[in-house]
Formats: structure tokens, C-alpha cells, sequence
């Protein structure tokens, strides 16, 4: 979800930096769907913050999305907010410009996303269903405004001057 594939994007900064001369801006997807992969640093350390969605058994929620087995910050909870935002602003500072949202109905894949719970497994998935893509929204928004105060996080290249 966060990293970089430093085979195929070996320097990201100096990649989005030849785009922007070239005039464009570079978005890339995020989802929200983290690699449920012991070793792998965004996991840990959400895992270590304690951050991600629980079943009704109150272990992590995994669902089964591209990267294979899958959890999913708990956005309803500021700390996973923040935690979201840390990343989101180490991508800002290798030249993105913002962030294609994808994937954050949450597309949880074959698995039922009723067993997903929110706020430390204390409340029911239809709590928070219909906001987890805008909590996801907001907590990108204010990382980019953060990362760049100057900037509007959000823009629509097809037309111009529209910010979302």
C-alpha cells in the first residue's frame, strides 16, 4: 500500500521530480488494504500501533484483496488516522502530488466485510461502512496539507482549477 517497488522505481524523488520538468504530476493509487505480512513495515507497524479493524473474535480483520491476505486501518480512530497520515506524507516528500483512493468501500474481496468492527472491535461494520472512504479522505487530505501547506491536496486534472 505505501512503499515504493524500489526494483521498478529504484529513486521515486528524482522519477517524480523528471516528470514534474517534463509538466506532469504524478498520482499513484493507494488502497487501503495492508499485507497482512509479518515482516513487511507498514504492517508492523500498524500492527505494533494497533491501529487495524477486528473481527467479532477480537483478533485483526483480514480480508483477501490483491496483495493476498489483507487489514485494514481502522480509520474511525484518530490514531489510525495519523498512522495513515505518516505514510501518506513520507509519499508527498518523494514528489507525488496526491493520491488516486481506490478500494475503500472497503473492498475486503470473497470475505464478508459484516465481521469487519470499528473502534477496537466495539461497534458493527454498518457503523462506520458508509464513512470509512471519507475518514480515509480526510486523514490523506490533512497529511498533504500538512506535508504541504501551500497546496491544495486534491485537483482534478481534466478540469482545471477544480479542487475536491
Amino acid at each position: 500500500v505505501f512503499p515504493c517497488n524500489r526494483r521498478d522505481l529504484p529513486r521515486p524523488a528524482a522519477t517524480t521530480a523528471a516528470l514534474h520538468a517534463g509538466g506532469f504530476r504524478v498520482l499513484p493509487i493507494l488502497d487501503p488494504g495492508v499485507k497482512k505480512e509479518k515482516g513487511y513495515a507498514v504492517y508492523d507497524s500498524g500492527k505494533s500501533e494497533d491501529i487495524f479493524c477486528l473481527n467479532p473474535a477480537g483478533t485483526e480483520f483480514t480480508g483477501m484483496v490483491w496483495p493476498g491476505f489483507t487489514v485494514f486501518p481502522d480509520f474511525s480512530l484518530p490514531e489510525a488516522r495519523r498512522w495513515w497520515g505518516r505514510h501518506v506524507k513520507r509519499l508527498a516528500a518523494e514528489g507525488f502530488d496526491g493520491f488516486w483512493l481506490d478500494m475503500n468501500e472497503p473492498s475486503t474481496g470473497p470475505i464478508d466485510d459484516q465481521s469487519m468492527r470499528f473502534q477496537r472491535g466495539l461497534a458493527p461494520h454498518d457503523a462506520f461502512h458508509n464513512q470509512y472512504a471519507l475518514l480515509m479522505a480526510r486523514a490523506t487530505r490533512r497529511a498533504l496539507l500538512e506535508a504541504e501547506p501551500d497546496r491544495r491536496p486534491f485537483f482534478s486534472p481534466t478540469v482545471p482549477g477544480q479542487c475536491f
